[in-house]
């Protein structure tokens, strides 16, 4: 990280993506029609964390030409909440086990607006896709499974925080969330490999399964291709030019580190007598270096 950013190299590479993301959206993007109500919001705050549809279009965009392909799933905020049950005395109820027993309430129209109840995008960055599962329906290729890596900070037993990866895994029913254990030498690269051979001793369930909604037990996941491979899966189509530029900073470096080197000469003597050497002779302008030794030789290598 440090040579990165003490780098004097141009970052062609991101500039380029960065520029060609920017030409799509010279314009904004034009709504054709009225959005009924509450879905006109989404032009001003897709993510429902202000970012404006050009904005979030654009980093869908980027991902595209960056990793080529960008996607993202719409979602919607709950329309219900789970209120404790109580008995005909008003007192709350429990389970066997001393758990209060809970039941899902919808909510009315008034209180979904109050909580800005509606549909929202929710970015997927490609290198935080684990894995999915899909199959043909009509002739088309529909997500039925979606497993996600998320970051989260965590406060452990000392009451330290710690940056824990989670896994969040979608189904056409319900969403999960999945936490890595504490202490597990599963490092985040090998964590699909464990998933697919069926070990989960790396994580723990701690939210879940709760219901999505979902229309048809179709994840409504949006995928915007540059470079299509398959069905989620793309190559960058900069890819050689990453190359490239990978390629310049190596040969810079080594070159840096050349120069570094031979740059420094090292002076070099041979011959002189034990008196001169005690002396420490010094070389440079208004110096001078006498011996009687007929062998003696200085010079810089």
């Amino acid at each position: 990280f440090e040579r990165l950013q003490s780098s004097v190299l141009f970052d062609v590479y991101n500039e380029t993506v960065e520029k060609l993301a920017a030409l799509a959206f010279e314009k904004p993007p034009a709504i054709t029609g009225d959005l009924p109500e509450p879905l006109d919001e989404i032009v001003d705050d897709a993510d429902l964390n202000g970012t404006s549809l050009a904005s979030f279009l654009n980093m869908i965009h980027q991902d595209a030409i960056d990793r080529g392909m960008g996607m993202f799933l719409v979602d919607n905020v709950p329309t219900y909440v789970d209120v404790q049950v109580e008995d005909e005395d008003g007192q709350p109820v429990v389970d066997d086990e001393g758990n209060p027993v809970m039941r899902r309430q919808s909510l009315s129209v008034a209180e979904a607006r109050e909580q800005n109840v509606r549909p929202y995008f929710c970015r997927i960055e490609p290198d935080n896709l684990i894995g999915w599962r899909s199959e043909k329906r009509g002739g088309r290729e529909v997500t039925t499974e979606l497993r996600v890596r998320e970051w989260r900070y965590v406060m452990d037993d000392d009451g330290r925080e710690e940056l824990v990866e989670h896994v969040r895994r979608y189904t056409g029913e319900t969403v999960e969330l999945w936490r890595r254990r504490y202490g597990n030498s599963a490092i985040a690269e090998d964590r699909s490999l464990i998933a697919d051979q069926g070990d989960y001793s790396a994580f723990s369930l701690i939210e879940g399964p709760l219901p999505t909604n979902f229309p048809d037990g179709e994840i409504p996941l949006v995928v915007h291709y540059t470079k299509r491979v398959d069905y989620l899966i793309a190559k960058p189509p900069l890819l050689s030019l990453a190359h490239l530029n990978l390629k310049h900073w190596n040969q810079q470096s080594i070159l840096d580190t050349t120069l570094r080197y031979n740059l420094a000469p090292t002076l070099f003597g041979k011959g002189f007598d034990r008196e001169a050497l005690k002396r420490q002779p010094k070389t440079g302008e208004g110096s001078t270096l006498l011996t009687t030794s007929t062998d003696a030789e200085l010079s810089y290598v």
